[in-house]
């Protein structure tokens, strides 16, 4: 069994097409660069582009697990099965005692794993600030007064950011019958796990702790499927995820919608319009002192270096932008 105080899991599938090797080079980067005692457990869901594997295997880090996963008939287009590999295989296999997820196109900012650690040593689930990261622009997400309300878990709770003990993670599995992640879900499968991370908060007595730094860099990949699943298919998935997990929709409000489409609207734009106009989002927001695009006016100011790692990276590894 592994000894590693934190499990970090990954799950890859690589094709010639969707580019993610040249995405999972600077993923893995980020990673392995980070101080904390951790295993890196990545998780190969079939890719037909070996160069992931390879590329893992080449660097000889002891830090590095790698599962393969064969893809099954009937199989959506999602993360599920692989994140459940990884995180059973992390569960079970080794002796962390704290676990969280990292896709293989997105980035983990310096420090990210070790500023966890010594934060969630006082709760049973931690999340973060997202920040959002394309070549031509940063925007983190702000904080939430409630973040697992109905509507935040909907529009902006970061998932990607949730860090759990080993009491919580298990918790999660044996409500879900040791399927964290749903494979019926190709979007969306985030939202489910906050939807159990939240019946498990108002189950027990573990508490959600807060952590207010930048500790996850989410990639705006036009490859991905979330920029790829249209916003009525998006609508439809979540509706079906707040139900399996016994919450309702939010009721129509035309205040609501009113105060979103002005102060936000950039969300009600197709995603072809949308990757032109978010480089923007933080000079817009500055210029209207926040009444546009208020997430990015909150934390527009902060300053991170995406590619950090890049600045002492081992003359052996090639991990390129």
């Amino acid at each position: 069994m592994g000894t590693a105080y934190l499990a970090v899991v990954t799950p890859v599938y690589a094709t010639k097409q969707n580019r993610r090797f040249d995405y999972f080079q600077n993923t893995a980067g980020s990673v392995l660069a980070q101080t904390a005692d951790f295993q890196w457990i990545v998780v190969d869901d079939g890719s037909p582009d070996q160069r992931p594997r390879e590329f893992l295997q080449d660097l000889h880090d002891p830090r590095i697990k790698l599962l393969t996963r064969r893809r099954q008939p009937g199989d959506l287009r999602t993360a599920s099965n692989a994140l459940n590999l990884g995180f059973n295989h992390a569960v079970k296999e080794t002796l962390c005692d704290c676990f969280c997820y990292v896709h293989s196109d997105d980035l983990l900012p310096k420090d990210s794993l070790s500023r966890r650690m010594a934060a969630l040593d006082s709760c049973g689930m931690l999340y973060g600030k997202i920040c959002v990261f394309s070549s031509e622009y940063t925007i983190s997400k702000s904080s939430f007064e409630n973040p697992l309300d109905t509507k935040n878990m909907k529009s902006g709770f970061p998932h990607h950011t949730s860090t759990w003990s080993r009491q919580f993670l298990e918790e999660m599995l044996a409500k879900r019958g040791g399927v964290l992640f749903d494979p019926n879900f190709s979007y969306g499968e985030d939202l489910d796990v906050t939807c159990c991370a939240r019946r498990v908060l108002e189950s027990t007595d573990l508490r959600l702790g807060f952590l207010d730094k930048v500790v996850y860099i989410w990639v705006g990949n036009p490859k991905n499927i979330s920029a790829e699943t249209p916003n009525k298919e998006r609508r439809r998935q979540r509706k079906a995820i707040l139900a399996k997990n016994g919450y309702s929709e939010e009721p129509f409000s035309w205040s609501d919608f009113v105060n979103d489409f002005i102060r936000r609207p950039g969300h009600f734009l197709p995603e072809s319009i949308k990757r032109r106009v978010r480089p923007h989002t933080g000079t817009i927001s500055r210029l209207s002192r926040g009444f546009f695009f208020p997430n990015a006016y909150q934390t527009c100011e902060i300053e991170i270096n995406p590619f950090w790692f890049l600045e002492n990276q081992p003359q052996n590894r090639k991990v390129y932008i």
